[in-house]
């Protein structure tokens, strides 16, 4: 008998406690919570798409490049020179073309090797006269910021190729390139580029032309 009074006693300040505590309210049916905000399941956190990244342009480890344009040179003998139109006839259209291929070696660095041609032809009293500066070069390509702005300067062989007359002169040597240009990104792989670049040639001693000189501007793409 005192076992139970006691029992009575102990579970009296329980009874108390829980005549004083709420109960949650029962949950609120769907129709109800569409209209109100709700945490979203880990499952639906997950299928969130992320936030988009550009992606920064990165040139692969190696290229080829091409391009076309304009430009003008000089050829230099004893005491004397003439340009193209002096060689040619008055007004010619000169064209220029250049293909390149080579490697990167860092985001700001290439390193191709670069064919450079640049001519004009038309005939004059019944003769067909023609100038071709060509150069086969090793060049070496900087940007001072990784894109934009570049720098070039390169070197190799040279041949200028004169017909004049009815004769066929060609006159080998060696040339120095510098130059200089703007690269702009289309898409994830091309380069648009506008560039300029000036070259000096030197022929083999005993030659009617002792040294040329051109410059040509062009545009192209350059593939990475």
């Amino acid at each position: 008998m005192k076992a139970q009074f006691a029992s009575l006693l102990l579970l009296a300040p329980l009874a108390a406690l829980a005549q004083g505590v709420e109960l949650p309210p029962p949950p609120l049916p769907d129709d109800e919570l569409k209209g109100s905000e709700r945490p979203a399941s880990p499952a639906e956190a997950k299928a969130a798409p992320s936030a988009y990244v550009p992606r920064y342009h990165t040139r692969d480890s190696w290229f080829l490049g091409f391009g076309v344009g304009s430009g003008n040179g000089t050829v230099y003998g004893d005491r004397i020179f003439a340009t193209m139109g002096d060689l040619t006839g008055p007004d010619p259209i000169i064209a220029a073309l250049r293909c390149e291929i080579g490697m990167t070696l860092t985001d700001r660095v290439l390193l191709g090797v670069e064919l450079v041609g640049l001519g004009t032809q038309q005939k004059a009293d019944g003769e067909r006269n023609r100038v071709l500066f060509l150069n086969a070069d090793a060049v070496v390509t900087f940007f001072p910021e990784s894109d934009g702005l570049f720098l070039r300067a390169g070197g190799g062989g040279s041949i200028l190729h004169q017909v004049a007359q009815g004769a066929t002169l060609n006159y080998q040597g060696f040339n120095g390139l510098f130059g200089l240009g703007y690269a702009l990104w289309v898409g994830e792989r091309f380069n648009l580029s506008l560039r300029f670049d000036h070259s000096r040639q030197f022929y083999r001693a005993g030659s009617h032309w002792d040294s040329s000189g051109f410059w040509a501007g062009t545009i192209g793409f350059d593939w990475f």
